[in-house]
């Protein structure tokens, strides 16, 4: 009856891990029995090097993982912001109309028509557009594209 009282005690203290020490103890101790014929229990608290296999305390699904591991995750290198590149103007200097064409004077690039694909230099970038139509004073086109240009060669 007394092993049952120190088990209710020690459960109902939370000391659940030296349950085992304990009834360890309980078991390897020695018993003498006195002349009256009752037994008393010596060595009764004996530590053991007892792990538990799992905290009490930890959320459920949670494992420990290596101590000597860290735990902080490796920062990634931040992905460069790609800025939106700006598209140089094409300046109209002039138009020449003929019977049989149209023809547009461009700054930086000279007499263009309809259906030409002209280009333009800013800096290491190379700008590229399609001339889609030319009527009275307007000059119409399309963005075909632009590209880094490789200076380090």
């Amino acid at each position: 009856m007394n092993r049952e009282i120190l088990v209710t005690i020690l459960m109902i203290s939370g000391w659940f891990h030296n349950l085992y020490a304990v009834e360890t103890a309980l078991a390897n101790s020695t018993t003498r029995e006195k002349i009256d014929g009752t037994q008393t229990v010596t060595n009764a608290v004996v530590y053991s090097s007892f792990e538990l296999d799992r905290d009490p305390f930890w959320p459920v699904g949670f494992e420990p993982g290596d101590p000597l591991k860290p735990r902080i995750a490796p920062i990634a290198e931040p992905e460069p912001i790609a800025k939106p590149v700006p598209w140089p103007e094409l300046r109209v200097l002039g138009f020449i109309h003929s019977e049989k064409s149209r023809m547009a004077l461009l700054q930086d690039i000279g007499l263009v028509q309809t259906g030409d694909i002209v280009s333009r230099r800013v800096g290491d970038l190379y700008f590229e557009w399609k001339i889609t139509r030319i009527t009275g004073d307007v000059v119409r086109y399309e963005r075909i594209g632009y590209r880094n240009l490789d200076t380090s060669e």
